[in-house]
């Protein structure tokens, strides 16, 4: 158990500084970027997220709008509402006023 325990350490020494190594190239190759500096002035979007971010969207030019580019890396404004659903008798029905008024008696 003891040696097991050892073995575990060891990996785990070996991989803290390899993702130090890898965190350093990574920053090294995303600062060469405009848009790097752009992303980072975001608020919440840290020099990590925003290389991370440079690998996943590669470039800007192949959404057609920009609102697709927010939606797929994640900047988009996302709003849920609680009112729209309600239970009733333990079933799931939908606050759909339009549906409402369309079957009155």
């Amino acid at each position: 158990m003891r040696r097991r325990a050892e073995v575990y350490y060891q990996q785990l020494d070996a991989l803290r500084s390899l993702r130090r190594e890898v965190q350093r190239e990574l920053l090294e190759e995303s600062q060469k970027h405009k848009a790097w500096k752009l992303l980072c002035q975001i608020p919440s979007i840290g020099p990590i997220r925003a290389a991370v971010l440079l690998g996943i969207l590669q470039t800007p030019h192949r959404f057609r709008t920009r609102r697709q580019l927010w939606t797929f890396s994640g900047l988009g404004i996302k709003t849920h509402s609680s009112a729209d659903h309600r239970y009733v008798d333990g079933q799931l029905q939908s606050n759909d006023l339009k549906s409402e008024y369309l079957f009155v008696d």
